[in-house]
């Protein structure tokens, strides 16, 4: 069997993040929004109109590439794009390029780990999408992580987390991703 370690290396496999390597691996930026999982996802209308009836600024954690924050920028929305890959916000910050400027001014990147940040600023929505919180995988992180999201909050704003209650015979299927 072919393991995709035995030919990717991590550039810089830092213990702290508990991402699966996933901020680790360059190559990951080049994939993401090209994976079937990625592609298939019907959720960036979802996401964009949460943005627009929350009355104001969001914060997505885990943005990756700009997936959901790009669409939520060109629909006027101000977002703040966490990520802790340094690899993911660079393939975001490729897209953002090629934006409008008042899009590319909607739009506030920054490279944090998403256990533990401090942004100076409260929001009306903060997201989680696609399974991203999974990634955090001890309760410690989890708490954490949700403590970060709450003292950013806007008083009446909202969290909205994307996670799945994954089924044994799917995973141990050969279809199951």
């Amino acid at each position: 069997m072919v393991h995709l370690n035995d030919y990717v290396q991590p550039m810089n496999m830092n213990p702290k993040h508990h991402a699966g390597g996933y901020a680790d691996f360059a190559f990951v930026q080049h994939v993401y929004d090209h994976l079937p999982a990625a592609k298939a996802r019907q959720d960036i209308n979802f996401y964009v109109e949460m943005a627009k009836g929350c009355g104001g600024a969001v914060l997505e954690l885990a943005a990756g590439t700009g997936r959901i924050a790009l669409p939520t920028a060109r629909a006027g929305i101000s977002i703040t794009a966490l990520d802790v890959s340094h690899f993911m916000l660079a393939a975001f910050r490729d897209s953002l390029i090629h934006e409008k400027e008042e899009v590319k001014a909607r739009v506030r990147l920054v490279e944090e780990d998403m256990r533990q940040f401090e942004l100076g600023a409260h929001y009306a929505l903060v997201t989680i999408p696609f399974y991203s919180f999974q990634h955090l995988t001890d309760t410690a992180d989890q708490l954490s992580c949700l403590r970060a999201c709450h003292r950013h909050l806007a008083d009446d704003g909202s969290l909205v987390i994307n996670v799945t209650n994954p089924s044994l015979p799917r995973i141990l299927s050969d279809k199951s991703f």
